[in-house]
């Protein structure tokens, strides 16, 4: 099992813009073969900071999870408004 904590920081301009998307992208990670879990929070104190709480069967199906067209289209639409790179940290749960 693979247990991720994903931060990402988006512009101002892009970050309601985003948090707009997450519901219909909620669906589609979480339909993905692997994808056990997938949630998705705002700060409440930075509103352009979103945490990703990601659980996946194996590295495997986060990397076939990455190849899909609603991951890459993710892209397109945001990736010029990462305020900083995203940052993917690996976790192993407790209890």
């Amino acid at each position: 099992m693979l247990n991720l904590i994903t931060r990402i920081e988006l512009t101002a301009a892009a970050a309601d813009r985003f948090a707009a998307a997450l519901p219909g992208l909620l669906t589609a990670f979480r339909a993905e073969p692997g994808c056990r879990s997938y949630t998705a929070s705002r700060s409440v104190e930075e509103p352009r900071v979103f945490w990703m709480v990601e659980e996946f069967d194996s590295w495997e199906a986060l990397e076939a999870h990455e190849a899909t067209p609603h991951v890459k289209q993710l892209r397109e639409e945001f990736g010029g408004s990462f305020a900083v790179p995203p940052v993917m940290i690996p976790v192993d749960p407790i209890g």
